[in-house]
């Protein structure tokens, strides 16, 4: 991992210093003068900045903070005998790459350090990556000199596609985790078919899953929710419930290889009969099982997009979105269940009989 400090007073991060060295990190200690072109020039993985006021008792952190933001963002931890009365930029606070620590005890930041290394250095590897994207989606859209410039925003939306497709290829070789399929926190702005919504309620700890019975799955098509021009007034709907209900086996410390084989088998078709098992995320979403013949009707009214939108109307938050191609897997599943036409009872042994004589 590569370390930036930036700090006029070098003694003051001595133990930092000394620490990084030991867990052969490259660390390097920089004064603030010509900070973004040092930063450039070091490439580091994450950097730890003091805050200091200059003589007019301007905060020179803030400057160097929006800049690194805005030109070359990476994990940033603020160490300053200032911090506890230091203000930073709400949009910055919201992050989860910045930490603020106060100077005096250096446990916190070496600590942080160490839990985030491999983290961080994935993240830079990333944003190294980043720019051959880039240039491999520039490269790509030569069409556009002889179709004509088709206006900003559907250029940005032809490089994000390019730039996706280039990391889909880039990280095919391994397989993911099993909650990949969740996009968390959604980034849709209005209700998408296939978003996990939770009851609310006061007693409610929203910062660790709840128990399955607490969510729901949303089955209305997306484009019937969008509120400048909604189709329905009413979420269709399905209930979750404990992970076992997936599958006929019983539960076991040490599962036997057979019913591993069974349910990852149902696991890889998307469904068994009516149920969905969808893969939980640690302090978000518990392992569950969607019933799909367990629906209801949810007034998109009293769905909150978010936390922070919810009123005293709100019945349920939306927390997580299933991405593409699983959100379709789901509705298909749904489809097998509440689409399949019912026919009479036939005498089908003789038919059976003639499909296998030769």
């Amino acid at each position: 991992m590569n370390v930036l400090i930036i700090d006029d007073q070098p003694i003051s991060v001595k133990g930092i210093e000394d620490f990084c060295a030991e867990k052969n990190w490259e660390v390097t200690t920089i004064d603030f003068d010509n900070v973004y072109q040092q930063i450039i020039e070091k490439e580091p993985d994450i950097i730890i900045l003091d805050w200091r006021q200059d003589a007019d008792h301007i905060d020179v952190g803030d400057e160097i903070l929006t800049k690194i933001w805005t030109n070359c963002f990476r994990p940033i931890i603020i160490f300053s005998a200032n911090a506890a009365v230091i203000s930073i930029a709400e949009k910055l606070q919201k992050s989860t790459l910045l930490r603020v620590f106060s100077k005096g005890d250096e446990t916190p930041v070496t600590d942080y350090l160490c839990k985030t290394e491999s983290f961080v250095v994935a993240l830079s590897d990333y944003r190294k990556e980043m720019s051959n994207a880039m240039i491999e989606a520039l490269n790509a859209v030569q069409i556009l000199r002889s179709e004509g410039y088709p206006g900003n925003s559907v250029f940005k939306y032809i490089l994000s596609k390019r730039t996706a497709t280039f990391f889909d290829i880039q990280y095919s070789g391994e397989l993911p985790p099993a909650w990949v399929q969740y996009v968390y926190p959604p980034v849709v702005t209005s209700l998408c078919a296939c978003d996990i919504i939770r009851v609310i309620a006061p007693e409610t700890d929203y910062n660790s899953e709840g128990n399955p019975e607490e969510y729901r799955i949303i089955l209305t098509p997306s484009c019937d929710m969008v509120p400048a021009r909604p189709k329905v007034t009413h979420a269709l709907c399905a209930s979750c419930y404990p992970k076992e209900k997936f599958h006929n086996c019983v539960l076991s410390d040490n599962p036997k290889s057979k019913n591993i084989s069974s349910v990852q088998s149902d696991l890889n078709r998307g469904y068994n009969e009516c149920w969905v098992a969808l893969p939980g995320i640690k302090s978000i979403l518990p392992y569950m099982t969607v019933d799909l013949k367990k629906i209801e009707l949810v007034d998109l009214s009293k769905i909150a997009l978010s936390m922070s939108e919810k009123n005293e109307d709100t019945e349920f938050v939306r927390i997580a979105s299933v991405d593409s191609p699983f959100r379709e897997q789901i509705i298909w599943a749904h489809m097998q269940n509440a689409c399949r036409p019912g026919v009479p009872d036939r005498n089908t042994e003789p038919w059976a009989k003639e499909l296998l004589t030769g």
